[in-house]
């Protein structure tokens, strides 16, 4: 397996901006794919076989943020955000790609930091499979770093 990924942020009067890609390659898929048990049966039935082992994934986003608060000074954020996200697990293979594994997300939100350590997150995605955007998502959640 081999892999990169790029990171870049950026902070300026307000605003926050993060760029993300990533890939991965598994150039002994086929091989894999191609395996037996002891037994001499096929570790990966041919008909189960499609889609199970990518030679590569890949993903990454694009994310823009507002601190709304920072016109008014204070030590706490509140941030409203839009990322557009692409990943898809089946890149690149030879079998029938299965087209529910390439997608595409548009999330908008808001997080509060009240102090550096703690966020707080809300935000709604939809979800584009490939057939349209078929799928609406609400996420609520924190986190803390020590």
């Amino acid at each position: 397996l081999i892999g990169y990924a790029l990171d870049a942020r950026m902070r300026r009067w307000g605003f926050e901006a993060r760029v993300v890609w990533s890939q991965f390659f598994f150039p002994n898929a086929d091989d894999l794919v191609a395996a037996y048990r002891e037994d001499g049966t096929p570790l990966f039935p041919r008909e189960a076989s499609e889609g199970t082992v990518p030679s590569r994934m890949q993903g990454g986003y694009a994310e823009l943020a507002y601190d709304a608060l920072s016109l008014v000074h204070v030590s706490h954020q509140l941030l409203a955000f839009v990322r557009l996200e692409t990943y898809d697990s089946q890149a690149a293979k030879g079998y029938k790609r299965n087209p529910n594994l390439d997608i595409d997300e548009l999330t908008v939100g808001l997080t509060y930091r009240p102090v550096t350590q703690l966020v707080f997150k809300t935000d709604l995605q939809l979800r584009d499979r490939r057939y349209g955007y078929d799928q609406l998502q609400y996420n609520l959640g924190f986190g803390y770093m020590f």
